[in-house]
């Protein structure tokens, strides 16, 4: 028999939320576990998009990666992570990106990988802008989201 796994987790300060196991109980229990936390409630966390964020990301979809990246001039390989993710996850739709992704964002660019990638997903993480799906699969927070839309664009000529 086939098991659907399901995994969902928050971090916040010292406080982290994981839930594991089949989808309804793993949405139920963090909810009811978040909850606990005071933090904020469900219905705050839904992000209702508007049409200025909606424009950027159509701007974004006429872009290449190449010009992507220059625009959002990410300092470091920690910061082009979550910029690959981003252009992964929000401009490209996919529900997620992995390790082979992020590396092949690194090719289409003609830029050296990372010596160590699993570290800098590993800080990344702990700065709670990426989230692990597990086996390598990875997505976005919403402060990773706001990381990169905060990021500078680079100045016209």
């Amino acid at each position: 028999m086939t098991e659907n796994n399901y995994s969902l987790g928050l971090r916040v300060g010292d406080i982290e939320i994981i839930a594991e196991g089949d989808e309804k109980f793993v949405k139920n229990s963090f909810w009811k576990l978040y909850k606990k936390t005071g933090l904020v409630d469900r219905k705050s966390c839904v992000k209702s998009s508007n049409a200025e964020e909606k424009n950027l990301i159509d701007e974004y979809k006429n872009m290449s990666l190449a010009e992507f990246v220059n625009l959002k001039q990410p300092q470091g390989n920690r910061e082009r992570v979550v910029v690959f993710g981003y252009w992964l996850q929000i401009v490209q739709k996919q529900e997620s990106f992995s390790n082979s992704e992020l590396k092949a964002c690194y090719k289409d660019l003609v830029s050296p990988k990372p010596s160590n990638l699993a570290q800098d997903l590993k800080f990344v993480r702990s700065k709670g802008r990426i989230r692990s799906l597990g086996r390598g699969s990875w997505t976005l927070t919403d402060s990773g989201k706001e990381f990169v839309e905060e990021l500078p664009r680079s100045k016209e000529k």
